[in-house]
């Protein structure tokens, strides 16, 4: 086994997994505290040896990591496809490029394994982002079908507890709104990132390829010339 190589990749899953479902469960925690939907995690026992915090501690983890996997399979209007879409068509208007994202990341990953481990790493960033809006969104709808219960008398909550729970919604629904437009820079860095390293790390290509940034900056500086007087 290459150590080298298997290291890099848990710590890559922890965040692009264990993650997300640590914070949707730490969630679920905090919005349904002090109802009868608490969840009984997080708990503290002064009893338990350092056995029983090992086999917690391993349980926990394979527990994130399962919510982590199932909220990843479960976003709904990722950004990656669409950007990955623009970025490719970036790089197709430069004549020269013939080679596409996902063909630089492949060889990257071949030819520069620590170089592909960096792209990789922004991958991960960008999917530990989005998989953690998709637990808030759904997090939402479960908050807000509580609410609804509560007003057809299905489950009624303290009045306390309710406005209590509107509130968290509210500070839920702009979180979800700020982790879309952080997903979508996230994956515009990844994206960025893998023919700006190519670049770099493979010489031997006489063509260089034009990243969406610089795409962007020829495309302000053709501006700022025509406004020129």
């Amino acid at each position: 086994m290459n150590l080298a190589i298997t290291v890099p990749q848990i710590f890559y899953d922890i965040i692009a997994r264990v993650l997300p479902g640590f914070f949707f469960l730490l969630f679920i925690k905090i919005v349904f505290i002090g109802t009868n939907g608490d969840v009984a995690l997080f708990g503290n026992d002064n009893s338990a040896n350092f056995a029983t915090s090992l086999r917690d501690g391993i349980g926990y983890f394979f527990l994130f990591y399962l919510f982590g996997w199932v909220l990843h399979s479960l976003t709904y209007k990722s950004h990656r496809k669409k950007i990955r879409k623009e970025h490719n068509e970036k790089l197709r208007k430069n004549e020269k490029n013939s080679i596409t994202i996902r063909s630089m990341f492949q060889e990257l990953r071949i030819i520069n394994p620590e170089a592909g481990f960096r792209v990789v790493k922004l991958r991960a960033e960008a999917r530990m982002i989005e998989a953690t809006r998709t637990g808030t969104g759904i997090l939402i709808l479960i908050s807000a079908l509580a609410v609804i219960l509560d007003i057809f008398k299905v489950h009624t909550f303290s009045e306390f507890i309710k406005i209590e729970l509107l509130l968290k919604i509210s500070i839920l629904i702009i979180v979800y709104f700020s982790l879309r437009h952080i997903e979508r820079s996230r994956w515009h860095r990844y994206y960025d990132n893998i023919p700006a390293i190519y670049n770099i790390v493979c010489p031997k290509n006489d063509k260089k390829v034009t990243t969406f940034n610089d795409r962007r900056q020829t495309d302000r500086r053709k501006s700022d010339r025509r406004a020129a007087p």
